[in-house]
């Protein structure tokens, strides 16, 4: 089974917490991150956080919903959870394109020993649009 964690970014530590999401909200109305192992909770800005996938890239790095990838080290994407398909996939174009069809980033298909995180949408989502 694979561990449920969350990372976000902090509003006032500006760096990324990793932990418990929680629908706790501060006077501001943001909601909190709890660190694991840790009874503070750490408000952060919404629209940063993103869910663990359980996944590791081909250098040992988690893998979080709003990552940006390299596959093949060649094509650029991020990590988005799709809904209708129940599963994290590799996006890019910022048209909803699935990379190689249907495909999931899945450890029985192979697809992490080629993908690498090189950063996420929140700090450098430049990287996109130049590719």
């Amino acid at each position: 089974m694979r561990e449920i964690k969350f990372r976000a970014w902090n509003t006032s530590s500006y760096k990324w917490i990793h932990g418990s999401y929680a629908q706790v909200y501060d006077t501001d109305r943001n909601p909190s991150i709890v660190p694991m192992g840790d009874n503070r909770f750490f408000a952060v800005i919404p629209e940063t956080v993103g869910q663990f996938t359980g996944l590791l890239d081909k250098n040992g790095k988690e893998v979080y919903e709003g990552d940006i990838v390299r596959w093949n080290d060649k094509y650029i994407g991020v990590i988005e959870w799709n809904i209708r398909m129940s599963g994290y996939y590799f996006m890019r174009n910022g048209s909803g394109f699935q990379f190689h069809g249907q495909q999931r980033i899945n450890p029985t298909h192979g697809g992490l020993l080629h993908v690498e995180v090189i950063d996420n949408i929140h700090e450098n989502p430049s990287l996109l649009e130049e590719n």
